[in-house]
């Protein structure tokens, strides 16, 4: 599965700030990085006043806690990765997360698993799983991504990567009004050699 990101118009500053505080809450009580176990760094981090209808996937939980939390407040995710004690990537590990784009790219080890995450200059943010739990992955994204916060919309999008291996779910999330949207996508792959079984991306797009 190629770490190509299918949309290229994700536009960093004011557009995007302005979009992601609407159409993003507050979050929704999310715990910060460390407290999926991430090593190095172990916070006391307060129990949610109430459970979660399920346990999410630690995959996207790690992507709700960094592209999403932080898409309008992208320094923010830069200070968090560096405070949880992320290994940040670099030369050709790098370039091959980043898509040889500009960007940061940092490994987040969470129960015996590594995880990878990427903030590329354009403003698009991914998350990556070497291994992954496909139908758990799949389930998991969808319910955190098919309703938007209102006022916002979300809409099932149609294309993307496709094939006997690979699957793709998109979602959009935008107002009536508005010319542009927030896309999320999940891309995964059932081939136990892909180097890349999940991937979720989060990009500021024209509608």
């Amino acid at each position: 599965m190629s770490t190509a990101v299918a949309s290229e118009t994700g536009k960093p500053g004011r557009n995007r700030a302005a979009i992601a505080a609407v159409l993003i809450p507050a979050l929704l009580g999310i715990q910060p990085i460390a407290a999926l176990g991430a090593t190095q760094v172990a916070p006391q981090v307060s129990a949610p006043a109430t459970a979660p209808e399920a346990t999410p996937d630690s995959f996207v939980t790690l992507f709700s806690i960094t592209c999403m939390k932080y898409y309008n407040a992208q320094e923010q995710l830069r200070a968090a990765m560096k405070k949880s004690g992320s290994e940040e990537l670099s030369g050709d590990a790098a370039r091959f997360f980043l898509s040889g784009k500009p960007g940061n790219a940092w490994t987040v080890p969470i129960e015996n698993q590594r995880y990878v995450v990427t903030l590329r200059s354009d403003g698009i943010c991914t998350a990556f799983a070497q291994k992954a739990e496909i139908e758990t992955v799949q389930k998991d994204f969808t319910r955190l991504v098919s309703r938007a916060t209102p006022p916002a919309e979300a809409r099932l999008l149609a294309g993307g990567p496709g094939g006997a291996a690979v699957h793709t779910i998109t979602y959009a999330w935008s107002r009536p009004a508005d010319t542009e949207q927030l896309v999320f996508t999940l891309t995964t792959s059932t081939n136990p050699t892909a180097p890349v079984q999940a991937m979720a991306t989060m990009a500021l797009t024209a509608k």
